[in-house]
């Protein structure tokens, strides 16, 4: 099978194309549409199943589908959908027209896995950058987490702390968050990925998450990461809560509904191999 995924900021997309990848007779591809046409993509690829936002031309994909009638079109988006004839859509949406599969952030396992603490790397409170949106609330946590516990900070998006260590790789991203003892996701929902690694999670969150600590501010984050100091979580318990929430279900998931459940063994069992 040869999937091919428009080029997307999307966590969902950058974990289910992560996921697929693994599977040894699954070819993944990246397509950009701002510079390679529709229907020369189609052409070159041969591909068997496309992953697509709202983003591209409807016409053009509904020439290219003429073409190849066989490939099965996956979007995820919530409006225009008559124009773009999907086989399956990616929406928390009730559409009656279309099938749907809800597309929660995941665990994204196949890039986040099988951490290893280690020492110059440890800390009390681990932060990372990456997709985060920093207005004044964030900032004030980031300086206050800083300021008050051992912390590192890690990701694409420079942070003007001294803590801030630069940008590393998702093998040592993995590291990281193995040797702290708490990892922040300050709304960037990445708290899946810190349990699956089996860390301790405190997510900035208005609602509650059974069994995660959340927070809404600067005192309710400190009374947070002083418990989560002074106790062990059992790893095993964290990584069980998400065994079923990673992109290997997502994709084994859609995969089902096209019916290709060949491949959807060999994706569960390399997730609960690289969860063991």
């Amino acid at each position: 099978m040869k999937a091919v995924f428009n080029r997307s900021d999307s966590p969902v997309f950058n974990g289910l194309c992560s996921s697929l990848e693994c599977c040894s007779d699954i070819e993944t591809l990246i397509w950009d549409s701002a510079t390679k046409p529709i229907m020369d993509m189609f052409d070159e690829t041969k591909l068997d199943i496309l992953f697509c936002e709202g983003n591209i031309s409807p016409r053009e994909l509904h020439i290219a589908r003429t073409h190849y009638p066989n490939v099965a079109v996956v979007l995820m988006a919530d409006s225009d959908l008559q124009q773009f004839g999907p086989n399956l859509v990616l929406t928390f949406d009730e559409i009656k027209d279309f099938p749907t599969v809800r597309p929660s952030v995941c665990a994204n396992v196949a890039q986040l896995n099988r951490g290893t603490k280690r020492e110059k790397l440890a800390s009390e409170v681990a932060i990372f950058s990456d997709r985060l949106e920093i207005d004044a609330r964030v900032g004030a946590i980031i300086d206050f987490v800083c300021n008050s516990y051992k912390t590192k900070v890690f990701g694409a998006t420079k942070i003007q702390v001294p803590n801030y260590l630069g940008m590393i790789d998702n093998n040592m991203k993995a590291d990281a968050i193995c040797s702290s003892k708490v990892v922040l996701d300050l709304g960037q929902e990445t708290w899946k990925d810190t349990c699956s690694l089996g860390a301790v999670p405190l997510v900035l969150s208005e609602e509650d998450i059974p069994n995660i600590g959340t927070f809404t501010d600067i005192a309710s984050l400190k009374k947070e990461i002083d418990k989560a100091l002074a106790e062990d979580k059992d790893t095993g318990v964290l990584k069980m809560m998400v065994y079923n929430k990673t992109y290997f279900d997502l994709a084994s998931e859609i995969l089902s509904f096209f019916g290709a459940n060949q491949y959807v063994e060999e994706l569960q069992k390399i997730k609960g191999a690289l969860l063991s």
